[in-house]
């Protein structure tokens, strides 16, 4: 499996400009990065759990980005789970 840098962001602590602002800091650094990039041609992003959230998967859906993750407990917000 290959890859490819599309974009990147040097994290300086302090908050990013995004133009769909979320309620979750990390997310904003994936939708800075996703602003670039073009838009409902179903491009696959993967993130790390502690970037990836609900909220920020239905907003990249919106944008044509399909997108993957572990999502954490505390993120989640109600959305049921299969038990292991």
């Amino acid at each position: 499996m290959s890859g490819l840098l599309y974009d990147f962001v040097i994290h300086v602590m302090k908050n990013v400009i995004v133009q769909e602002l979320l309620s979750f800091q990390p997310g904003n650094y994936v939708m800075k990065l996703c602003e670039t990039s073009p838009k409902n041609r179903r491009y696959k992003l993967f993130c790390e759990n502690y970037f990836i959230f609900l909220d920020l998967q239905l907003q990249l859906k919106t944008m044509g980005i399909l997108s993957c993750g572990m999502i954490r407990a505390n993120t989640r917000h109600g959305c049921p789970l299969l038990s292991d």
